[in-house]
């Protein structure tokens, strides 16, 4: 959501105060594998540029964008260390199986459709449970060291515009964040950073600081230390590159 990039806050922070290299690559909500050609596309062009390698983030549907971008295109694994699934819909959402249509009317609700570009209607069907778990079984391992973090909320702290698919997700697994269940959410063999106790999109985006009141009342439970998960996730993973690697901690590019 143009409005409200993902983790806004923590990279300002991680620009301002430990001088990292921070890049937001926004793409349309289209197919993932639309979406990991212009990634690939990005590395691409800006890998070469730098010999520090990536440490690529994918946020949401994000996250299977990034992971097609690194299977289906070799040629630019080469420029990243690692990548990090946050609440990332790796396995696939109920939510686009079951009820499609409801996550069309959420996003129409409470969007402004300028903000929302692409083609919709691909981009959750590429999220359907069908699409992604045949994308794992044909690419089963990821091609970098690979990280997990899911969300989990209960129903007292889900903002009221993902209740309702809460409760429906509930049915499903009580480790859940209103979009994803755990299952889902992580990238199979990857290392388990744990769980961040929020809905969905309470630990990535900044809705309690939208402009729009509306947002802000239906987005009711989204205040959440977003820039402390972000640090503490860069953290872990740089020195767990280095214990890999058998090097000192350095820093990577970050997007």
């Amino acid at each position: 959501f143009a409005a409200s990039p993902a983790f806004e806050e923590g990279q300002k922070s991680l620009k301002e105060k430990y001088k990292l290299s921070v890049d937001l690559l926004p793409v349309p909500n289209d197919a993932s594998e639309s979406n990991a050609k212009l990634i690939a596309a990005y590395l691409k062009e800006k890998g070469p540029q730098d010999k520090r390698k990536y440490i690529v983030l994918g946020y949401s549907k994000g996250s299977p964008d990034v992971m097609e971008a690194l299977q289906r295109n070799k040629d630019v694994v080469q420029y990243v260390a690692a990548f990090v699934s946050v609440a990332g819909a790796a396995g696939g959402s109920v939510v686009a199986d079951a009820v499609p249509d409801m996550a069309d009317k959420f996003i129409r609700q409470y969007f402004k459709m300028q903000d929302c570009k692409g083609d919709i209607a691909s981009g959750m069907k590429s999220l359907s449970r069908q699409q992604r778990q045949a994308f794992l079984g044909a690419y089963p391992t990821m091609p970098v060291p690979s990280y997990s973090m899911i969300a989990v909320s209960g129903k007292e702290n889900t903002s009221k515009a993902l209740l309702q698919m809460w409760q429906i997700l509930a049915a499903y697994d009580k480790y859940q964040d209103g979009q994803l269940t755990k299952q889902d959410a992580i990238v199979p063999a990857s290392v388990y950073l744990g769980a961040a106790y929020g809905d969905h999109f309470a630990v990535a985006l900044p809705f309690d600081k939208s402009a729009d009141a509306t947002i802000r009342s239906n987005m009711d439970k989204t205040r959440f230390p977003r820039a402390a998960l972000l640090e503490s996730i860069v953290r872990f993973v740089v020195d767990d590159l280095a214990k890999k690697n058998g090097k000192p901690a350095a820093a990577n590019k970050f997007f």
